[in-house]
């Protein structure tokens, strides 16, 4: 159960910081979602993405865009600032990050051609120049999930394989070139939020895709142990008595206790707009479109709650503060740097998203 820590152990103060370099076909700054995101050294990536910079898919019948463009900022004491930028070798959205030794692994993704099935390093030389490098070929395509590696095995949670939705993970040796496929507990999901601590990885919410074509939203979590290479069901997800969604949220490990989890679709609009756009046709989906994407962020309510899971505990908490802006989804990304948290960019609601970079120092108040 999720329950307010009216005592907070912990305490997040946001400011905006930097708006993305991103900008509509208007010139007018706009922001991304699904990007690619880590740090290297003292140096924020945002790489890829997608967005709709020349109009709306409903109303101006415009397409989504994926991107190639990588943005490196300085976060070194304090700072924000954008030192370097370079390109992706084709544009890309919606695959996961893994930090490395070296820099960051760029898994799987999408664009407009489909689902991708590259697994690409990104590093940074001296002069802060962007270079790019094919680490292998996966068996499928690969996007909306989660990643790691752990005894130099990739690992790959849920997801798109191939365009389908899978309760399923990829256990990829590079000797091999293959993957030990197993299940994961649950529904069929993508976007949902996750993070890896020590020897155990989090998998928190998502978007359900079951085999008859619906979709809904999750409130469902689960741990998996890469040691002993089993399950564990974690408490569901409730704000205030009441299943919470923080599918397309995301998700940071604050200590080896604690993982923060921020944003997410509202499970009630979500769900409902997820059954009238398959089950509605001709005129009454037409209408129910411009009614939904007419609808303001406010009325979308992504989350701007501040979840807490405690891991011995096995329990959530909310701080007792929500965001001071919109929630994010998308899926949202977000990073961890020592003691501070980025909240970049992200969807406000559906398609729209923010150019707004904010940043919060974390107070841990032990």
């Amino acid at each position: 159960m999720a329950k307010d820590l009216y005592k907070q152990t912990f305490d997040l103060q946001w400011q905006k910081v930097a708006e993305l370099e991103s900008k509509d076909s208007q010139g007018k700054p706009i922001g991304l979602s699904a990007m690619f995101t880590g740090i290297i050294d003292h140096y924020l990536v945002i790489a890829g993405g997608a967005n709709f910079p020349n109009g709306h898919p409903v109303f101006d019948k415009a397409n989504k865009v994926f991107h190639s463009d990588v943005y490196v900022y300085d976060i070194q004491n304090g700072a924000f600032d954008l030192v370097a930028q370079g390109q992706l070798p084709v544009p890309q959205a919606y695959g996961a990050t893994i930090k490395t030794e070296n820099g960051l692994w760029l898994v799987g993704g999408k664009n407009e051609n489909g689902d991708i099935n590259v697994v690409l390093e990104l590093t940074l030389d001296r002069q802060l120049q962007v270079h790019t490098r094919q680490i292998t070929t996966l068996p499928f395509t690969w996007s909306n999930g989660a990643a790691d590696i752990f005894n130099n095995e990739l690992y790959l949670f849920a997801g798109s394989w191939d365009g389908k939705a899978q309760a399923q993970m990829c256990r990829y040796s590079f000797s091999k070139s293959a993957c030990e496929v197993t299940s994961i507990p649950g529904l069929p999901r993508v976007q949902f939020a996750s993070t890896r601590i020590a020897n155990k990885f989090y998998i928190f919410s998502g978007i359900a895709q079951t085999p008859n074509g619906t979709s809904h939203v999750l409130t469902d979590s689960y741990s998996f142990d890469f040691e002993q290479l089993n399950w564990q069901a974690l408490s569901e997800i409730t704000f205030s008595g009441k299943p919470f969604s923080v599918a397309g949220g995301s998700a940071l490990a604050l200590d080896d206790q604690h993982v923060l989890i921020l944003g997410g679709v509202n499970k009630n609009v979500f769900d409902d707009a997820l059954k009238q756009l398959t089950t509605l046709e001709g005129e009454e989906l037409i209408n129910f479109k411009k009614k939904y994407f007419a609808m303001s962020p406010e009325k979308f309510n992504f989350s701007r709650q501040q979840f807490i899971f405690n891991i011995p505990n096995n329990e959530w908490l909310t701080l007792n503060k929500r965001v001071p802006f919109y929630g994010g989804a998308g899926p949202l990304q977000t990073v961890l740097d020592q003691k501070f948290v980025y909240w970049l960019s992200g969807e406000i609601k559906a398609v729209e998203r923010t150019p707004a970079i904010y940043r919060a120092l974390i107070i841990n108040k032990k």
